[in-house]
């Protein structure tokens, strides 16, 4: 496995002080809980690193969907 996108992710991640969740190219993982997000204290913003091959654009709407549209 090859993870570029979530090195760079991890770090911006703890810069921004967001949470950082890595999932399936083709599926939201099952234990990724998008819908507990508002529980974290954080800016309300989601990342999505990589392209379409490491996150498809099927997990991309899902994950907008799970978090209000907050999209970044």
């Amino acid at each position: 496995m090859n993870f570029p996108d979530a090195l760079a992710g991890g770090a911006f991640a703890a810069n921004a002080g967001q949470p950082l969740a890595l999932t399936d190219p083709h599926q939201v993982s099952g234990d990724l809980p998008l819908e507990q997000w508002h529980l974290f204290e954080w800016n309300g913003t989601v990342s999505v690193f990589g392209g379409s091959s490491a996150v498809s654009d099927v997990v991309v709407a899902q994950i907008v969907r799970d978090t209000d549209g907050r999209l970044m």
